[in-house]
């Protein structure tokens, strides 16, 4: 089952963007907001936070929400990686 994962400061066309997802069978991953506003809507979500079980850093949480982990996977290429990191 693929997997996306969410993070939006501007929450317009969210809710239907992740509705249409959600029935294609993807799973949603979301950071703390955006996982609040698709609850809120009664659409399935997991925070990156607990999918990652590594808690929220305040530190970086005013700039970026998604944790080191999930955002190195992003930015290379998966045959390039050499860390733990799955998604």
């Amino acid at each position: 089952m693929p997997k996306a994962i969410l993070s939006v400061y501007d929450k317009t066309g969210l809710v239907d963007f992740a509705r249409g997802l959600a029935e294609l069978g993807w799973t949603l991953l979301a950071s703390g907001g955006t996982a609040k506003t698709l609850n809120e809507n009664g659409i399935a979500v997991m925070e990156v936070a607990e999918y990652t079980k590594s808690p929220r850093s305040w530190a970086v949480e005013s700039k970026h929400s998604i944790r080191p982990c999930m955002a190195g996977c992003w930015r290379v290429p998966p045959r390039l990686t050499t860390n733990n990191c799955s998604i």
